[in-house]
Parts: C-alpha cells; structure tokens; sequence
C-alpha cells in the first residue's frame, strides 16, 4: 500500500462516519489529526515520532489503530513495541482497545495482526 492510500484510510477510519464509529467507536477530530501524525511517522522508515495528546482524546486507539492497520499492510513491516506504564493501561489495551480495532479494521476488510502480551 503506498503512503497516500495508507493516510487517506486512516482518515476515512476516523471519521465522522468511518469504521471506528460503525464499530462502536466514537468521532473525535483530536483523535483523528493524532491517529494521523501516527500513521505518517510510521509510513517513514527514518522517522520516529513523539505525540502527545490530552486526557479522553483518544490516544490509545489513536496510536493503536494506525499501528494495526500498518502491520495488516505492509507484511514484511517490523514489530511495533507498545510498553505502558500500568497494568491497567495493559488491561485497557487488551480487553477494550484492541478489540474495538479488530472491529474498525474488519469495516475495513483488513485482519488484525498477530498480538503478543508480555
């Protein structure tokens, strides 16, 4: 998938009436401006990206979505690392978020990748 069409599909799943709505998610323009900081940085192999958001923006599934969709669609792509801070957060991500992702990316037609907990 070329960079342009990666970009252009995580806007339309951000948006107002885009896969993460339909799956249960809810439109935030915060979010949809993070998740696509997100998606450009890692559509550069030179690139590494700082993003910082406010609290109930959305960044876990603003970072977690773009992340998904660009191990979906670039195979031969490397692992992405998300460490959290609390448990909690790992619960969150594990229990809510990523299933909430599985569904906005089955809108899509893509497959979630392969997720490991440690």
């Amino acid at each position: 998938m070329k960079k342009y069409e990666y970009l252009a599909l995580i806007e339309a799943i951000f948006s107002e009436d885009g896969a993460l709505v339909k799956a249960g998610g809810r439109y935030n323009e915060q979010q949809q401006e993070y998740a696509l900081h997100i998606a450009n940085g890692l559509s550069r192999n030179d690139a590494v990206v700082l993003a910082e958001a406010d609290t109930g923006t959305g960044k876990s599934i603003g970072y977690l979505i773009p992340s998904l969709v660009h191990l979906s669609v670039n195979y031969s792509s490397k692992p992405i690392v998300v460490s959290t801070h609390t448990r909690a957060l790992q619960r969150q991500l594990l229990e809510k978020d990523v299933v909430l992702a599985e569904a906005a990316l089955k809108e899509v037609g893509l497959k979630l990748p392969v997720i490991a907990f440690r």
